[in-house]
Formats: C-alpha cells, structure tokens, sequence
C-alpha cells in the first residue's frame, strides 16, 4: 500500500516539476486580489493636489497593467509593488460632478471582486456651505485645529512623493497638510468677508427709512392669511432694473416662471403658522435666494426675471446681477406700478450640527434681521449692516 502511495508522490512532484520548467516562477494555482488601503477617500475635485489618490491591492498576480475603474472620468496611474502590494494613483481633476462614488479594480477581462471601495467626492462650495453655518466663535476654533495639523506636518508640505514603498508615512502626513490647509483657506475667506458690510442690493440705491419700507411694519391688509408683517426692506425702483449680490456666497434656491395662476396656492383661510409661511412665500413670487458669508439668507423678492446665469448651487461674488425689479407674486400685479425689491435677510441660528443640510422650509422660518425692534431702533441699527 505504501509503495503505491510513494509512486502516486513521485508522479504529483514530477508533474509540478514538469509545469515549473514550462512556466518558470509564474506557476500559481490560484489568483487572490483584494483592496487594501487608501492615501484618503475625500476627493476635492476642483483642487489639482486634492483631486487625486493613492489606492493599494494586494495581489499574488502582476496587476502594475491594470486600471482603476470608476462610473465619473478618472485617471490611472501604476506607482510602485513591495512584497505583493501594488500601488496606483487615480486622479478625478476637474470632474464636474459626479453621482457614483465607488471604484474598483479593473483589467481587461472586466472588474475584480473584492476590490470595490468608496471615495468621497467634494467641490469648494460643499466645504463652504458647511463652513458658512459656523457660528464666529465656531470658526475660530475650528481655524485654530486646522493650525494645529499644519504646523504639525508642515515639514512634509513639499514631498515629491518618490520611493513611496519607504516613504509612504511622509506622503500621509502631507496629504494631512494639504487638507487642512484647503480647508483654511475657505474658513480665512468666510471669516474676512465677515468683516465687511452689506451692499445695497440695488445699485446707486439707499436702504430706506420710512416706517413702510422696513421690517416689523404692520401689513394689516395680509392679517388673515399671513403673520401681518413686513419682515425686510422695500427699495423702489424702476421696472427691470438691476438687483445685485449684496455679498459673496451661494444661490440656494430660484424660483421663476411665476404666473397669475400661481395665487391659487395661497390658503386664505390658514390653520397652522405653516400654511401662513407657505403663503408668503408664493407673495414673494420670482425669487433669488442668497446664502451669505455670514451665514445669512437673503429672499431677493418681486423679482421681474431672474437673471440666466444663476442657477441653484452656484457661488456669486459682491455686485453680480441676480435678476431684474418687478412685481411678480403681489395680488393685483398686472395693475400694479410700485416697483420695488423685497428682501428679507433670515438670520442663521448656527446650529453645527445642521451645518451645510438647512432646507427651504428651515430658512423660511428663521428669525428675520431686526426682527421685533421699533422703527427707530431699525433705522439706527441698519447703519451698521448696509455699506
């Protein structure tokens, strides 16, 4: 019995033998890749350092001809191998925007299982919208953490990023600078343009100062279907004249297209401070929403058109044009001749832990600037929010 299993060795050794002299040191009887490990999965996509990573697999295969699959435009680059693990950039710069987030290992025979990961894919303005809800004191904190990773990986700012397999710790931690420092940049421009007052949303205009045309003024005529207040400024003006960004920030919401049909959403017998909310929001018809770099959120209102140019989403600088004066969403418009901007500027309550997820329905129903004050306390405290 032993003979026969000693001859049954000898044949299995010498077949191996035999496939070692065809196929030299390729012989394997079985592939195994799998992801191990990546530099970071945020992708900052409008950054050129940022907008790529390092991905690494092992594998008991060559895989340096492979590629980095992903459903958005990305390059792959094959950096280095080191006992088995293969080491691979991909870049996604300049990528627009992008809805699939996975990435995975790909070669010409189609993707590898057990290579999947998730990136995170993030533009300037999604930091900056977050940010922007960050109370003053919140951003000074958080300011001087940043501080704190810069200074202490500065010394890695500058690697070139050769000889990764014996320096690979050194590109972390500059990776750790460069996030930190992107993120620095956006918190010192918030925190600079806090400084500075408010443009008048109409240019060559005044913020006015008639008991009318500012907020807290009684519209006793709306009581019944709204709270009966005026809750920002009126700025008369000429039909189709310019209305401006009072300040750099973020389009949060348009609406356009307003019609006289669009009255007939308005509830005149409400039953909740909800449906009076929702009716003023269909008397301010066209509009523009502004999100601040103090956080704030400015209801360009009465708008005749708003301009092409402004989509939601978007960032806009101090002066841009945001759309055109007119009357849209006030009852009896298509007689009406009182040509003015309605803004009221709704003052964010800071709360970090919505920073960056406010909704309409949340902005609508902030407190309005100089909410509550007297006409005389208004006209003094506006001096200091209106250049």
């Amino acid at each position: 019995m032993w003979k026969k299993i000693l001859l049954l060795l000898i044949l299995i050794i010498s077949s191996i033998g035999g496939y070692w002299l065809v196929f030299g040191s390729s012989l394997v009887f079985w592939v195994e890749i799998s992801h191990v490990w990546e530099l970071s999965n945020k992708i900052f996509l409008d950054d050129i350092k940022l907008s790529k990573t390092v991905v690494a697999y092992r594998s008991n295969v060559d895989i340096s001809d492979y590629e980095i699959y992903s459903g958005c435009e990305s390059n792959t680059f094959f950096l280095d191998k080191y006992k088995g693990v293969y080491f691979f950039e991909v870049d996604f710069f300049w990528n627009e925007s992008c809805g699939n987030e996975n990435i995975i290992l790909s070669s010409s025979e189609g993707k590898v299982v057990h290579t999947m990961s998730q990136l995170t894919f993030i533009k300037e303005n999604d930091k900056l919208a977050h940010f922007i809800d960050y109370s003053d004191t919140e951003l000074r904190l958080y300011s001087w953490g940043l501080d704190i990773d810069m200074r202490k990986n500065a010394i890695f700012k500058n690697y070139d990023g050769r000889d990764i397999i014996k320096y690979y710790n050194y590109l972390s931690w500059q990776r750790r600078y460069l996030e930190a420092e992107y993120q620095k940049n956006i918190v010192s421009e918030i925190v600079q343009a806090r400084k500075k007052k408010y443009l008048v949303p109409v240019a060559w205009k005044i913020i006015p100062d008639a008991n009318s045309g500012i907020p807290n003024a009684p519209r006793n005529y709306r009581v019944s279907y709204t709270d009966g207040i005026h809750h920002g400024w009126d700025i008369e003006g000429a039909l189709w004249e310019e209305v401006i960004a009072l300040d750099d920030g973020i389009i949060v919401r348009v609406v356009s297209g307003f019609d006289q049909s669009d009255f007939d959403k308005i509830d005149y017998t409400p039953d909740s401070e909800y449906t009076k909310t929702r009716n003023l929001d269909v008397l301010r018809g066209n509009q523009v929403w502004l999100k601040t770099m103090k956080g704030e959120v400015v209801f360009y209102s009465h708008l005749e058109d708003v301009d092409f140019r402004i989509k939601e989403w978007m960032s806009v600088s101090r002066g841009d044009v945001l759309g055109t004066i007119g009357v849209t969403g006030v009852p009896g418009w298509i007689a009406y001749t009182h040509y003015h901007l309605h803004f009221p500027i709704m003052v964010n309550p800071y709360a970090t832990e919505k920073a960056g997820t406010y909704d309409f329905w949340d902005y609508m129903i902030w407190d309005w600037k100089l909410k509550g004050l007297t006409p005389n306390e208004v006209r003094t405290q506006q001096k200091d929010i209106f250049e």
